[in-house]
């Protein structure tokens, strides 16, 4: 498949010293370890391609605040508070100003820990004549390093430590191909540097399953952490290590990088589509139905609402401009209110995920 925004970034030397580990960000200090020559990344062609295409090699990545680290740690989704995060950070990506750019980056980031990528992607495009943002944000969703990692000029991050945790999304999707099917694409992150070795990390999806291929390029032997990464609408299957089958399936992985491996480290997971009615919101352009105006949406729920989910109605009810009320079990009267069925929780996430984009859709795209 042809790719594009192929981009070099940072020209440099080669490494002479192992550089001093900073455990705190996981990196090592930008100084003592000079940049690859040729670190590339790889994106299917898209809009977020097209923005990472406009990042050269003296874009100054602009600093994240300080205070995203906590709100973005760990399961951010978990957290009612998120959902307010969420909702306000709309608003402000919405308005024109200074505050727009920086709303719209932590919506990407938002989006990625929510597993939607191709709502995180769409965030990346819709900051494409704000290349500093852009640098900032691409190295942290592909090839995914943490995001206290110090990301310098063109968009490079600074040199990892061995072991790092890296944490891909699924590359962006060709728009041309209907939302429902795999659109099969690769994306490749080349010359990555952990400590003093060069590694190239590529995604592939294709024949029903998404695969990360880990290489040493050059360098002594090294180590990274990595799962498998999440579609949506997707169910895995199955999931090998070097074709060996693992249990528990989507388990993060220790893969050793050595210059005797004669083939790519894999990690494979077979996926099938997951047969699952989507809720969608009308485009702003659309006027919503008078009843729906009117009488509003119920989210109907298996228990008794919890903080998260009164925060989750409270940010939908917010944004859509309508009623949004939650009742437990399924005997709710067909009034005339939108039913959004939150009862069989295996089902849950994946429908909620669905209602956050198709909102982030009517609000950002008019």
């Amino acid at each position: 498949m042809a790719l594009c925004a192929s981009i070099p970034l940072a020209p440099g030397k080669d490494a002479q010293t192992p550089p001093t580990q900073d455990p705190l960000d996981g990196t090592t200090p930008a100084e003592s370890t000079p940049q690859p020559s040729s670190l590339t990344l790889d994106l299917p062609p898209s809009a977020a391609a097209r923005a990472w295409s406009l990042v050269g090699p003296g874009t100054i990545p602009q600093p994240l605040p300080k205070d995203w680290t906590a709100q973005l740690a760990s399961d951010p989704w978990a957290r009612p508070e998120t959902f307010t995060l969420w909702a306000n950070s709309l608003r402000a990506a919405k308005s024109p100003g200074p505050k727009a750019a920086p709303a719209r980056a932590l919506l990407a980031f938002l989006a990625a820990a929510h597993q939607r990528p191709q709502g995180a992607w769409n965030h990346v495009a819709g900051l494409a004549e704000t290349p500093e943002w852009v640098a900032a944000l691409v190295p942290r969703l592909l090839p995914g390093v943490p995001l206290e990692t110090k990301i310098q000029a063109g968009g490079v991050p600074a040199p990892l430590i061995r072991g790092v945790r890296l944490n891909p999304i699924a590359p962006p999707r060709d728009p041309a191909i209907p939302a429902w099917a795999a659109a099969p694409r690769k994306a490749q992150a080349k010359n990555l540097r952990v400590e003093d070795s060069i590694i190239d990390l590529e995604i592939d999806i294709s024949g029903g399953g998404i695969e990360l291929l880990l290489t040493l390029g050059s360098g002594p032997s090294t180590a990274v952490t990595c799962s498998t990464p999440f579609m949506p609408g997707f169910r895995i299957n199955s999931e090998y290590l070097d074709f060996e089958r693992q249990e528990p399936m989507g388990s993060w992985h220790l893969l050793v990088l050595t210059p005797d491996d004669e083939e790519p480290r894999s990690l494979y997971a077979r996926v099938r589509k997951d047969e699952l009615m989507l809720p969608t919101a009308p485009g702003a352009q659309v006027s919503l139905s008078h009843s729906m105006r009117t009488m509003g949406m119920v989210l109907l729920l298996d228990k008794e609402p919890n903080p998260r989910m009164i925060a989750a109605a409270a940010a939908f009810s917010d944004l859509l401009g309508v009623p949004v009320t939650l009742s437990q079990g399924q005997r709710v009267p067909h009034d005339g209110r939108k039913r959004i069925d939150l009862v069989d929780p295996a089902r849950r996430e994946a429908l909620l995920r669905a209602l956050c984009n198709s909102i982030e859709e009517r609000v950002l795209h008019p």
